[in-house]
């Protein structure tokens, strides 16, 4: 069988970049609807893909609601959301904490208490922050904003029109602009570390809409190589629960078909607490059949089809 060929600080900062109006993108409104779903399917079967957050996938949210919610704020959704709240999920896995729900999306953050206004327009097209006020303060000698002064940068009516679709953490989340000259676009509000509001961008310098924001992350979650290597661990170790008491050297003859040597190397170091590097310069060593007893290479290869690895493997091959 020929060896497959397979390949093996989340940088979260916003890119502060000044535009106007007219420099806006038209906002496209295509969802591939089944795609996502394929995609956000695989994390919840393969967990392990997601290294922080909740693995979650709520009910989609029915039309007459969605209506009900758009009519009594007098807003309408934008399109791609839309499609995504009423025919994926409302609120399901995502960055960081994972997509709230609609009615979570209301709910600020900060305040608990306090409901978004989304009637009211969001009233940014760039990035915002209070500097001066921020300049003057003497945070090295010790000098803090009053309350009241962070009751004001804090208010809820800064978010106006947005909905806070996802918690990054420490109180930061990104926004969703379902109201005035950015609706349809992701920006982050990041003014609990007083760092304010700021329009995300893509590495092309494109403003990122719900659709672009979501199935961006979602494609770097599940891309080929990552699946690859978290499905590998979940068939192996269900074939091998105690994985410590195996022989690494046999494990490597008899998944070494199955895989590259780097990826092999990688995949063995993984489950051994073992240097990679070392595993990759001694494989040639270890897949020589006569080192091992033939009922033990049976015994391995037979736990490994009871668990269904041969047949995911032929399927990746």
């Amino acid at each position: 069988m020929e060896k497959s060929k397979i390949g093996v600080y989340r940088v979260w900062s916003s890119r502060i970049k000044r535009i106007t109006a007219s420099t806006i993108h038209t906002i496209q409104h295509s969802i591939n609807i089944e795609e996502i779903k394929k995609k956000i399917q695989i994390i919840l079967e393969v967990p392990q893909l997601k290294r922080f957050g909740g693995i979650y996938m709520n009910p989609v949210l029915e039309e007459a609601k969605v209506a009900k919610i758009e009519k009594e704020n007098r807003i309408t959704l934008p399109a791609d959301y839309r499609t995504f709240i009423t025919q994926i999920a409302n609120g399901c896995v995502g960055p960081d904490y994972g997509l709230r729900s609609l009615k979570e999306a209301t709910e600020d953050l900060m305040w608990k208490d306090r409901t978004i206004d989304l009637f009211t327009p969001f009233p940014y097209t760039e990035h915002w922050n209070e500097e001066e006020w921020l300049n003057s303060i003497d945070w090295d000698g010790g000098e803090r904003p009053t309350p009241e002064e962070v009751e004001s940068y804090m208010d809820t009516k800064r978010i106006s029109g947005c909905l806070q679709i996802c918690h990054i953490g420490h109180g930061a989340s990104y926004l969703l602009v379902v109201n005035g000259k950015e609706k349809g676009y992701i920006w982050l509000d990041s003014r609990q570390d007083y760092g304010g509001l700021s329009p995300e961008f893509n590495e092309k310098g494109e403003k990122l809409t719900f659709e672009m924001w979501y199935t961006d992350w979602l494609n770097k979650v599940v891309a080929p190589e990552k699946v690859w290597f978290e499905k590998s661990l979940q068939f192996i170790k269900k074939a091998f629960p105690k994985i410590e008491e195996t022989d690494f050297r046999l494990m490597t003859y008899v998944l070494y078909e199955h895989y590259s040597d780097r990826n092999l190397a990688t995949l063995i170091a993984h489950l051994y607490g073992l240097n990679p590097i070392d595993i990759y310069f001694e494989i040639g060593k270890f897949i020589q059949r006569e080192k091992y007893d033939e009922k033990t290479i049976q015994q391995y290869e037979a736990q490994l089809r009871e668990s269904g690895f041969y047949d995911w493997a032929a399927e990746e091959e």
